[in-house]
């Protein structure tokens, strides 16, 4: 789970719905990135980056590398 981006979104006091709107997405299509189900695109990379002004793409991603076994690179 992509924890970085819900805290993102609290401190935002985005919603879900609003946070899915903001990125031009379906509110499933947000549960399915933040839990890991889909990889998010980059253009939703992108929008989350958007979004998010201040923080880093791998600030928002961090443990995913951890998670795979694998090095960041």
């Amino acid at each position: 789970m992509f924890v970085n981006i819900e805290i993102e979104r609290l401190r935002k006091k985005l919603t879900k719905a609003e946070m899915a709107d903001e990125l031009g997405i379906h509110q499933n299509t947000l549960s399915d990135w933040i839990s890991q189900r889909t990889p998010i695109p980059a253009d939703g990379m992108r929008a989350l980056l958007k979004l998010f002004q201040h923080a880093s793409l791998d600030y928002l991603l961090k443990g995913r590398y951890e998670q795979l076994g694998l090095r960041k690179p």
